[in-house]
């Protein structure tokens, strides 16, 4: 890791830092969102349709209007990523020294370089409108949003400099920092403005900060299947949103830590989010972004043994009922069952669509790989030989039939046809079973695996139809001729 990073997330690892950092800008959202009000600008804002194919944020103009509005409530302002791990991994270190959990550090084998933080609007508008971030009001927002945050990170540079001083080695004390607020980018296709605060610690520029303001749309280019998204949807529908309504299917979660409240993504989006991230990095293809895949993969199972560890079939377990509701604002036992499961179903089908990239990635990693590596690559062996077994049945099966066709058959012609496809068939099953090791395996049955059994299946199937017409026709002929004869007499 580069040396600013580690610098970074030896800082970051004191939770109560990432509280310090959130009410900073929680309190500099507060203002930019006034700010906003008073001029009244949360109405002025640039409309595209969503939901349109082939009409996006980048090919179709927006339309200005007042009869929309978009207010930034900063109570959403959320932590999310390897931060929001953090906090929960805090808030629930009463229940890991209970269960002698290993800790989050030693688990990922990498801590958190910096505070991931979204931003999402509340959005009035007609059906099937998105506000957009060239919104003037939504422009505004993060204008005077910058503006604040300068303000207060430098208000805090004393105390913020007095909590960074003890993870800043070497004894010497520090001079104060210096806190710098800028805008990293404006992905106008993608509907985010991109900020970033840095700290100045000597000689080392950190990004301890990230912070993404969103417009009214979602934001990702691909879908949870992998495929382009071509148009633009609610913001609703991005992995990443987090809703205030606890009743969504993607609640915000406020945890309160000592006497500061922070909002998190509920522990259910919050893996949904890892594994997505997971998904969309493997897809890359390129060794960093997979390193970064395995990062997410890490959380998402470090959340699923922390949820195992509850032990809720003992009713005078009083302590776990109590973190149970306090941390996941659940009063049911059968909720950690339900996202245990629910965590695996995710998995196994994030690991069988990505199988031809992850058995090659299997085998570059050490061989002293982390417990929840090498978990997966288990996994990834286990779902190749399954499916290498399921084919090799589908085939025996199909040649079985095919073989009890060869014998039904009444000519030597629809004998020779099935005999054709059932040579095509016993071939097949002789590169699944022996030819093909596991990658060839994997590459062929995401790409014509399917299509190669469907296209003996259907020739099966049309020599079938000719076989039968064949028959029906001979028996109208035998019919006919006992017609005549019988009407002969």
């Amino acid at each position: 890791m580069d040396p600013n990073q580690l610098l970074a997330s030896e800082i970051l690892s004191d939770v109560s830092l990432i509280l310090d950092i959130y009410g900073i800008v929680k309190g500099a959202g507060i203002l930019a969102s006034r700010r906003v009000q008073r001029e009244g600008l949360e109405n002025k804002v640039c409309i595209i349709p969503s939901k349109e194919e082939g009409v996006n944020r980048t090919n179709t103009q927006c339309l200005e209007t007042t009869k929309c509005s978009v207010f930034y409530d900063a109570n959403h302002l959320t932590i999310v990523g390897g931060a929001a791990l953090s906090i929960y991994d805090d808030k629930l270190s009463h229940l890991k020294r209970r269960r002698g959990l290993i800790s989050l550090a030693d688990y990922m084998k990498k801590k958190t370089s910096d505070v991931d933080i979204n931003w999402w609007p509340v959005v009035t508008c007609r059906d099937g409108m998105i506000p957009t971030s060239r919104s003037k009001g939504i422009v505004a927002l993060v204008e005077y949003f910058m503006e604040e945050l300068q303000n207060a990170f430098n208000r805090n540079a004393s105390y913020l400099t007095r909590k960074i001083q003890p993870h800043v080695h070497n004894g010497r004390a520090l001079d104060t920092i210096t806190p710098t607020v800028r805008l990293r980018r404006h992905t106008w296709q993608a509907g985010v403005f991109n900020i970033e605060v840095l700290f100045l610690v000597r000689d080392k520029l950190l990004k301890i900060c990230d912070i993404n303001v969103h417009d009214g749309g979602a934001s990702q280019q691909w879908d949870s299947q992998g495929n382009e998204i071509t148009d633009v949807r609610p913001m609703i529908e991005d992995p990443v949103y987090c809703n205030p309504d606890k009743e969504s299917g993607q609640p915000l979660r406020y945890l309160l830590l000592g006497n500061r409240m922070v909002a998190v993504p509920h522990i259910r989006s919050l893996v949904e989010q890892q594994l997505f991230a997971f998904n969309n990095l493997l897809r890359k293809q390129d060794d960093a972004a997979q390193e970064k895949a395995l990062v997410h993969y890490r959380r998402a199972v470090f959340i699923r043994n922390i949820l195992q560890s509850f032990q809720l079939h003992n009713p005078d377990d009083q302590q776990n009922y109590v973190e149970l509701l306090d941390v996941f604002g659940a009063h049911h036992p059968e909720f950690i069952e339900y996202v245990i499961q629910d965590i695996h179903s995710q998995i196994l089908q994030h690991v069988q669509k990505h199988l031809p990239i992850l058995i090659p990635l299997c085998s570059q990693l050490p061989k002293k790989s982390d417990e929840a590596i090498v978990e997966l690559c288990q996994l990834v062996q286990e779902l190749v030989q399954t499916e290498r077994n399921k084919l090799q049945v589908r085939l025996e099966e199909m040649i079985h039939r095919i073989q009890d066709k060869i014998k039904k058959a009444t000519t030597i012609t629809f004998k020779r046809e099935y005999m054709t496809f059932k040579k095509r068939a016993e071939h097949l099953l002789q590169q699944v079973s022996q030819a093909m090791d596991d990658q060839e395996f994997a590459t062929y049955l995401s790409t014509n695996a399917t299509s190669d059994y469907m296209k003996i299946d259907y020739h099966i199937h049309d020599i079938d139809k000719r076989h039968l017409e064949r028959l029906q026709q001979a028996n109208e002929k035998r019919r006919m001729y006992r017609e005549s004869l019988h009407n002969g007499q």
